[in-house]
């Protein structure tokens, strides 16, 4: 099963991955993974297909 990774850490809040894939993406104090567990310092979502995160990944600044 796919999954989307968010390192928190890196994550600068500019919003372009909510832009571009709110379906996963919510911008509060930082981008929150919709329904993410926290592993390690980041968010870990396993989806049945990635679906528009995949140019969220491509979109962002940081590569986060």
């Amino acid at each position: 099963m796919p999954k989307i990774i968010v390192e928190t850490e890196d994550c600068i809040s500019c919003g372009s991955c909510q832009a571009v894939c709110d379906e996963f993406f919510e911008l509060k104090d930082k981008i929150e993974l919709k329904g993410a567990k926290e592993v390690d310092g980041k968010q870990e979502l396993e989806v049945d297909k990635l679906k528009c995160a995949e140019e969220a990944a491509d979109i962002c600044p940081v590569q986060c």
